[in-house]
């Protein structure tokens, strides 16, 4: 079966070298998806190419990641589908993966901040002990 998560299909492309998007003319693109998330992080730079075609779905092809599918026809059992609304979905698309690259960089940073602070923790614990003998 299956998946059916849009984060799912964003934690996978943001997971990948890059990534190949190819949809109906008339969907709106974001062509400044790569530099905004770049922004984000000047460490994450995967390229992001837009193709059109006249199928009547969004098919995201993620170079080293599985890919997905948006729109009614269900990929391959590998890939991610979202059956929805092909402008809709692809919006919610760029969303989840601002959203995704969030979460996990604040929680990287969290445990990051965590273990700075208990190992300060513990540098102080271990030297009053020492001053104590």
């Amino acid at each position: 079966m299956c998946a059916r998560s849009l984060r799912e299909l964003a934690r996978r492309t943001l997971r990948s070298r890059g990534v190949i998007i190819r949809l109906p003319d008339n969907i709106n693109r974001e062509e400044n998806l790569a530099v905004r998330l770049s922004d984000l992080s000047p460490s994450l730079y995967f390229g992001i190419e837009y193709k059109s075609h006249n199928v009547e779905s969004i098919v995201v092809t993620n170079i080293g990641q599985g890919g997905g599918v948006i729109g009614s026809k269900a990929p391959d059992e590998s890939d991610v589908w979202v059956p929805m609304d092909l402008q809709t979905g692809l919006d919610l698309f760029i969303f989840s993966m601002f959203w995704t690259f969030c979460i996990e960089f604040s929680l990287k940073f969290s445990f990051s901040f965590i273990n700075q602070f208990a190992s300060n923790a513990m540098i102080k614990i271990t030297n009053g002990f020492y001053s104590l003998s």
